[in-house]
Order: C-alpha cells, then sequence, then structure tokens
C-alpha cells in the first residue's frame, strides 16, 4: 500500500476565482502486505481494547445473513464510524475493524460534518476516525452527540509546512487521540486474541445520501445481500471495497473467496 505525504499547498496558478490549491507531494512510501496487516491488527487491538469497542454479538444459530435484529445490534460499542477519504488511515481501521467483528460505517466526505452528527446519534456511536481538518468542529460539538466518547484523527493531506499542530483537547467524556495513538494501545495489548467476524456478521454501513437510513447499503463477510429502507447503494462501490478488503481481511470466509 502506498501514500505520498503532501509537503505543502501553493496558489493555484490559473489565478481563476474559487480554484483549488496545488498540492505539492513527497516520495510514495510504500507497506508490504506484512506491514499492513501487523497495522491493522494493532488498531483493531487498540479499537476493542482502548477505546471501549466491543466485538458484535454472534448471528443467531443458522442464521444466513444479518436480519434486522442484527443490523441494529451493530449500533453502539461495535460500530466504528469513518468520515476519511480513502488512504491509508481509512484502509487500515477498516481492516482492523473487520478482524475484531467491528462494523465500519462509513460517510461520505461530500455529506458534510452535520451528516456523521446525525449518524452518531441515530446509531450511537461511540469511535469517530475523521481527518485533523474537521477534528477541531467535532471536538466543540461533542455535546451534540451524546454517545461520543472518542475521536481519532488521521493526517491524510495535511500538509507538513506549516506543522500541523497539537490535536484538539481531550473534554470530559471526549478523548482525542491520533491515529498513531491508537496503533500504540493495540500494541501493547499484542497477543491477546483476535475476534475474527462469522460468515453472517455486518461488515459494513455505508452512509452515501442523508443520515438516518434513508439511504444506506450493507455488506456482509459473505457473499452479496444488499438492503436498505429505501434503496440499495450501486453494487459497483460496494464491490470496490470489497476486492480492496478481501485482498487483506484475514476472516474465514474471505479467505475462502
Amino acid at each position: 500500500m502506498g501514500s505520498r505525504e503532501v509537503l505543502e499547498y501553493r496558489p493555484n496558478p490559473s489565478g481563476m476565482a474559487g480554484a483549488p490549491p496545488v498540492k505539492v507531494f513527497g516520495p510514495a512510501k510504500w507497506l508490504t502486505y506484512a506491514e499492513v496487516a501487523a497495522q491493522a491488527s494493532d488498531f483493531g487491538l487498540g479499537l476493542v481494547h482502548g477505546c471501549g469497542l466491543f466485538p458484535q454479538p454472534e448471528p443467531r444459530a443458522g442464521a444466513d445473513g444479518p436480519s434486522s435484529e442484527g443490523f441494529d445490534a451493530v449500533a453502539g460499542a461495535s460500530s466504528l464510524c469513518i468520515f476519511e477519504n480513502t488512504c491509508a488511515a481509512w484502509m487500515v481501521a477498516a481492516l482492523g475493524s473487520f478482524g475484531m467483528s467491528l462494523c465500519v460505517t462509513t460517510v461520505y466526505a461530500t455529506l458534510g460534518s452535520q451528516a456523521v452528527v446525525d449518524v452518531v446519534n441515530e446509531g450511537s456511536l461511540k469511535v469517530v476516525l475523521c481527518n485533523r481538518s474537521v477534528a477541531a468542529e467535532f471536538a466543540a460539538r461533542h455535546k451534540d452527540m451524546p454517545s461520543l466518547t472518542h475521536l481519532i484523527v488521521s493526517d491524510d493531506a495535511v500538509a507538513a509546512s506549516p506543522p500541523a499542530g497539537a490535536l484538539p483537547a481531550s473534554a470530559p467524556g471526549l478523548a482525542v487521540l491520533s491515529v498513531d495513538d491508537v496503533l500504540r494501545l493495540g500494541r501493547s495489548h499484542r497477543g491477546k486474541p483476535a475476534c475474527p467476524p462469522s460468515p453472517a456478521s455486518v461488515a459494513v454501513v455505508m452512509c452515501v445520501a442523508t443520515a438516518r437510513r434513508e439511504r444506506a447499503a450493507r455488506r456482509w463477510h459473505l457473499g452479496w445481500r444488499g438492503r436498505s429502507t429505501v434503496k440499495t447503494l450501486p453494487r459497483a462501490r460496494l464491490w470496490r471495497l470489497s476486492c480492496r478488503a478481501c485482498r487483506a481481511c484475514r476472516c474465514a470466509p474471505c479467505a475462502r473467496r
């Protein structure tokens, strides 16, 4: 997995009003499959043993896919909310969650910060992974999300110059951590067992249009069974995620794909 650090932002040479700045990237840095797997394992352990998340309940015996009750069971302490561009931290967080039978709830960046507030409240979610550029806003709005206990901050596309500065301060009831902090928490718990998902475990909830599940899609670890209260997300988007995740996910169902 390769990533390039953003060194700085320069004014757009077009001179057009509203033109986005130009990103100046450093050289690509690569991680091997083994390195990604180790980081994912550490991140998953950090979520469970350091951030208070719990593997989702085992689906009922004989289930070939989650029922509505099983879907509701991943709310709260069994789901990680990710509001971030697709980047190394996104993939490590998702794979780490899968390895500990945690559901990943993704919120498209185009929906804006209010969608995250709505999704967190709808699902009583406890942990959000977001970019440093919006971390201060979410920390300030902590009281609007009573269930939120941990904010994990990533640095995708955050320029090295000028320095990004300190993370937002933790507040009563809210711990603010960097991705590296969660990895360190996980490393301190190495040796504790993983909790791989069962074939009927919920893997992903994608929030792609509005909050309150008006449009969502669910991807399970075994097969495709998309459902939603209004409309199912086009399978192409979920297929792209599946192709990325199943290459590195170590759960038994994905290993058989």
